[in-house]
């Protein structure tokens, strides 16, 4: 679909956090239950901006996929390195719920693994996911893109993708 892959801006997209208003979207139960656990992304991104070393040596932030205008997903990212590799975590990836159904998150998902130096600025050997062990949908459209199951931690299951290095 190729998606521009913008920044959230707290004040320009603010209206995102409507997405997980359960009386505007019937979606949006799901989407509390297994992304956003009714934290409006505003609340997210402040907390980034007002912790930034809350987690040591990782960079994180949020990106939007749009296209003509239209937001189709946000995901909030989780940059850093670990015993030598490179690793981007997604955690997590909310689509547009006027969209859903239709492949959207699916895209979105491949654009990250094509893109990921991109997203970052920098280097990626790992992107990782973190998905409960009940949310089929995110297990089905990651392991369609490619993601290999991993480790199990409670209730999650962890998935990864390797970013092949040949130029």
């Amino acid at each position: 679909m190729n998606f521009e892959i913008i920044d959230y801006n707290i004040n320009t997209h603010k209206l995102l956090d409507e997405w997980i208003d359960e009386s505007k979207h019937a979606n949006a139960k799901l989407i509390n239950r297994y992304a956003t656990f009714n934290e409006p992304f505003s609340k997210t991104y402040q907390h980034f901006l007002e912790h930034p070393y809350d987690m040591a040596n990782i960079e994180s932030f949020i990106k939007l996929f749009a296209k003509n205008d239209i937001i189709y997903g946000v995901a909030m990212f989780h940059y850093y390195n670990e015993m030598d590799k490179f690793y981007l975590g997604i955690n997590p990836i909310v689509i547009n719920p006027a969209f859903w159904g239709r492949g959207i998150g699916t895209e979105i998902l491949k654009e990250i693994t094509i893109y990921v130096d991109k997203i970052t600025e920098g280097h990626v050997d790992i992107v990782k996911a973190d998905t409960d062990e009940t949310n089929i949908a995110s297990i089905k459209m990651l392991e369609k893109v490619g993601f290999i199951k991993g480790a199990k931690n409670k209730n999650f299951v962890e998935y990864i993708y390797k970013i092949s290095n040949e130029n």
